[in-house]
Formats: C-alpha cells, sequence, structure tokens
C-alpha cells in the first residue's frame, strides 16, 4: 500500500509545487514576449518618443523598489500565500491590459501597476 502523500506527487514533486513552477513558467515566458516589440509599438503605433520609452520603464523599476519596501509587511500581514496570489492577478492583468493598450496614459498606469508587482 502507499500512502496518501506518494499519491500527490509527479515527477518527484509535490503536486503544488510542481503546477506552481509551471504557472511561474508560463508568466515569465509571456513577459518576456512582450518586452522586444513594446518599444517598436509604442513608437510606432502610439507615436510616443523614445524618451518616453525609457521613462515608462523607470516608472516601472521606480514603483518597484518603492513598494518592495512594503511587501514583507504585506506577507506578513496578509499571508505569504495571498500575497502571492495578489502580486500574480495583479501581473496578469497588467500584461492582459497590454491588448487594449490605446493611449501613452494606459501605458503609464500599467507600468506603474507592473512596478507593484516587481
Amino acid at each position: 500500500m502507499s500512502s496518501g502523500k506518494d499519491e500527490q506527487k509527479l515527477f518527484g514533486f509535490h503536486r503544488n509545487i510542481l503546477f506552481l513552477g509551471l504557472v511561474s513558467l508560463f508568466t515569465d515566458v509571456s513577459s518576456e514576449m512582450i518586452y522586444p516589440p513594446l518599444p517598436i509599438f509604442l513608437t510606432s503605433v502610439l507615436g510616443v518618443g523614445t524618451t518616453f520609452v525609457g521613462l515608462i520603464e523607470g516608472v516601472a523599476e521606480a514603483t518597484a523598489s518603492f513598494f518592495n519596501l512594503f511587501s514583507g509587511w504585506t506577507s506578513d500581514r496578509w499571508g505569504r500565500r495571498k500575497a502571492i496570489i495578489c502580486g500574480w492577478i495583479l501581473y496578469s492583468c497588467v500584461y492582459f491590459g497590454f491588448a487594449w493598450v490605446q493611449s501613452s496614459q494606459m501605458v503609464w498606469v500599467l507600468f506603474a501597476v507592473y512596478g507593484l508587482t516587481g
């Protein structure tokens, strides 16, 4: 007879760990796929300047740096699991939002929210 713990393992990993890793992999792959064409989209379709492209990346990095100060506190207060799930939901919403970007203001907002997940 095998124990219940052995039945939940796939490829030697606990089922939840394996699926969490796969979700993380696909999320990272999707984010890396959007970054190369994004500056071309911003300059050619939205008509923004190259300075703007650099500034929005700076906004995302600044937001990430600022809110990283509070991420540990949030994790302690809400619990690590809830904090991770909220981060992934925000992250997914940002990349889903790129499909409807029609103005530079929307890009600012999306990159600021993206910084919250970083």
